[in-house]
């Protein structure tokens, strides 16, 4: 999906916070297909809120995107970030993306300028406790113009 399609779809949008949800999503759709085409789901499964929407089709948005650590043998997350960057510049958008390593948790920032007034944007949480991959399900999402397959563990999505 383009920026002039995401302004098309964001129009539809009967309130400034359904906009906002709308937009959020495109961009948060866009990151995940990056992630899954740069084969980010071999090393992390989504999870919570960001599940529920994306996995188990909720009609709840997920503000921001949570991962949890699958495989830290090909776990790459600024590489992976860069391409989420280079996509979404490549739909039109003016994005920029930080990242910050903790000792139990990685972040990164993705925001973009130019579909709002404001700045829009969220976050991406990795909690790198390592989870079995034997507690995870695939899925295959077609969500914001996107379509993309990703791992995930929720406990209120069946399936």
């Amino acid at each position: 999906m383009m920026r002039e399609e995401i302004l098309e779809l964001a129009a539809l949008a009967e309130t400034p916070e359904e906009k906002l949800c709308v937009l959020r999503e495109c961009l948060q759709a866009a990151t995940l297909r990056s992630l899954h085409e740069a084969g980010a789901f071999g090393s992390l499964c989504l999870t919570g809120d960001s599940a529920a929407r994306f996995a188990g089709g909720s009609p709840h948005h997920a503000a921001d995107l949570e991962f949890r650590l699958v495989d830290k043998k090909d776990y790459k997350p600024e590489r992976w970030l860069f391409a989420v960057k280079r996509r979404l510049r490549f739909m039109g958008l003016d994005a920029r993306i930080a990242f910050a390593r903790k000792l139990s948790a990685h972040s990164g920032w993705v925001k973009v300028t130019g579909l709002l007034p404001e700045e829009l944007g969220f976050k991406i949480s990795i909690d790198i406790t390592p989870l079995a991959a034997e507690a995870t399900k695939v899925a295959l999402a077609d969500m914001a113009g996107e379509c993309f397959g990703l791992r995930y563990i929720h406990d209120r999505i069946t399936g």
